[in-house]
């Protein structure tokens, strides 16, 4: 979002006010080596998955990153089921979420289908997590009348869901548990966006600061 601030800032010519469309599967936005950019907002077009026909298009998953970090967002797409033609335009509202994502170097974008689930195990949380016991919450191993919970699942690919955020200083290490699926070639759209009308879309506003985020208070 847009702070006090970043307003000033583009007032006083510090600071630019820019877009950048990014939809497909992956697009670099880059800019000067003597600046650096907070995205602001994205807005995301959910696409009718029915001219596309299958399960595999329910939800789209945006990957941004760059050296300052990775974030990732899941949208829900919509199926109007009295659509038949691949090339018809289908409408449903854009989805808009505030953001105030910092970064120096070029920023890539990458989409990818995240598909439905297969292969779930089951078990009780370990007690590495935070836990209450039922009915208030499902518990975690040691905790009277713990319900088991979902624990792993993977895609109809070849990689295994990792509900996990990869962490920026020590790569590979686990931050978080959190749903996100792996970019691999059965979830990609691909050829499949080809020749429809029907793909991802994502409008990202952002302010391009001049100078260095090392020197200049936010």
């Amino acid at each position: 979002m847009l702070t006090p601030k970043l307003e000033e800032w583009i007032l006083c010519g510090k600071a630019f006010f820019k877009t950048f469309v990014a939809g497909g599967d992956k697009h670099t936005l880059t800019f000067g080596n003597d600046r650096f950019i907070i995205i602001t907002d994205i807005t995301y077009f959910p696409m009718n998955v029915t001219p596309r026909g299958g399960l595999s298009n329910h939800n789209t998953q945006v990957a941004i990153y760059g050296e300052r970090g990775y974030n990732h967002y899941i949208f829900r797409n919509f199926n109007n089921t009295n659509v038949t033609n691949a090339n018809i335009h289908g409408f449903c509202s854009p989805v808009t979420i505030n953001t105030y994502l910092l970064h120096d170097q070029q920023v890539g974008f990458s989409f990818c289908n995240a598909p439905l689930f297969q292969n779930l195990i089951n078990g009780v949380a370990n007690t590495d997590n935070p836990g209450y016991a039922p009915p208030i919450e499902f518990g975690i191993d040691g905790q009277p009348g713990a319900v088991a919970v979902t624990t792993q699942m993977d895609t109809p690919g070849a990689n295994i869901i990792t509900e996990k955020m990869t962490s920026r200083n020590t790569p590979g290490a686990n931050e978080s548990r959190q749903l996100l699926f792996p970019f691999e070639l059965s979830n990609q759209f691909g050829p499949g966006i080809n020749n429809s009308q029907e793909y991802p879309l994502l409008l990202v506003n952002y302010v391009e600061v001049i100078g260095s985020s090392n020197n200049i208070q936010i």
